[in-house]
């Protein structure tokens, strides 16, 4: 790659997280991204990057072991290796997009990372999102069941109507159960 000189790989990632208002814990976990490469290869100058390089990368990150927890390690979990899935939207995207950048700010003649992918393996469906018929009348039918015995008057009321809100609405059981007086308006007559 030709390149008027030396291209910081962290300054570079820095202009660009402040350009794009990345949020810090966002830029905590690509600088490390980024480090990790800069370690693999040797030095932090991205205009001496190949395309090679950033394949040695990938596969090294392939065969990389995720760190364990203290609680895996106790409980004798088996090490496991980092998803394809991560490699390719979070390693991998995080040293694109400061090489677009730099390539954006005419500090790079090419982004040696464009076209290098992970495969990853689709997930299989096990079925259709949302309730069957049966299930959803199941869900509505239990409704009008007795409540146990105990059971808060507040508690005995959502039992009975969290399910039909949603029901009605489509909306998901957390944002209906989260919801405040405030939340409720009357607006020209309608609530």
């Amino acid at each position: 790659m030709k390149s008027a000189g030396a291209v910081d790989a962290m300054d570079m990632f820095e202009r660009y997280a402040d350009e794009a208002d990345l949020a810090d814990k966002t830029r905590r976990s690509c600088r490390t991204k980024l480090k990790s490469l800069i370690e693999l290869v040797g030095h932090d100058d991205l205009a001496r990057l190949t395309a090679t390089n950033i394949i040695e990368w990938k596969d090294h990150l392939l065969k990389t072991k995720k760190p364990q927890s203290k609680k895996d390690k106790l409980a004798g979990r088996p090490e496991e290796t980092l998803s394809p899935g991560t490699i390719r939207n979070s390693y991998l995207a995080a040293v694109k997009a400061t090489l677009n950048y730099a390539k954006e700010q005419r500090q790079l003649t090419e982004n040696v990372a464009e076209g290098i992918s992970v495969r990853v393996k689709k997930k299989k469906k096990q079925r259709e999102k949302g309730f069957t018929e049966e299930e959803a009348m199941a869900i509505l039918k239990g409704t009008f069941a007795l409540p146990p015995r105990g059971l808060s008057k507040e508690y005995v009321s959502a039992r009975r109507w969290v399910p039909w809100i949603c029901a009605y609405t489509g909306a998901k059981v957390s944002e209906i159960t989260q919801l405040v007086p405030s939340d409720f308006k009357v607006n020209k007559g309608i609530h």
